[in-house]
């Protein structure tokens, strides 16, 4: 199952978290589009990928987690896409404002799951606060 939306950005993206659930949690991208671009048109085809997340499971013995209390079978842990301080080893905030943005939610239809919905949510700063 996929679900797709968009919408214009503001401020500047210091944040980006997205709400997924286990087991039908997939994939979750957001994509910028030309400035100019009707929201009509803008998608994954034309847009540039901003931020990719795909969870780890649980009790899948995969390197980042295995061991920690983020390793529970049944659940998934899904990171964030983080921009800052360049010095931090970040990319510096992603400027979105007044651009076209494209998100896209792929879950897993296979399993039961009531209440689907792509719940991704941007934390920003405003322009005069960005360090260029």
């Amino acid at each position: 199952h996929t679900v797709r939306g968009s919408m214009l950005g503001k401020q500047s993206i210091a944040h980006l978290n997205s709400h997924c659930h286990a087991p039908t949690c997939l994939s979750t991208a957001l994509y910028a589009c030309a400035v100019g671009t009707s929201l009509a048109d803008c998608n994954a085809s034309v847009g540039r990928l901003v931020c990719e997340t795909r969870p780890v499971y649980g009790g899948s013995g995969a390197p980042g987690i295995s061991g920690s209390r983020f390793d529970e079978a049944g659940y998934i842990a899904l990171a964030d896409c983080l921009w800052g301080d360049e010095a931090l080893g970040l990319e510096a905030p992603a400027d979105v404002d007044g651009v076209p943005l494209h998100i896209v939610k792929k879950t897993n239809a296979t399993f039961g799951h009531y209440g689907e919905m792509s719940g991704t949510r941007t934390w920003g700063m405003a322009r005069d606060r960005v360090q260029r």
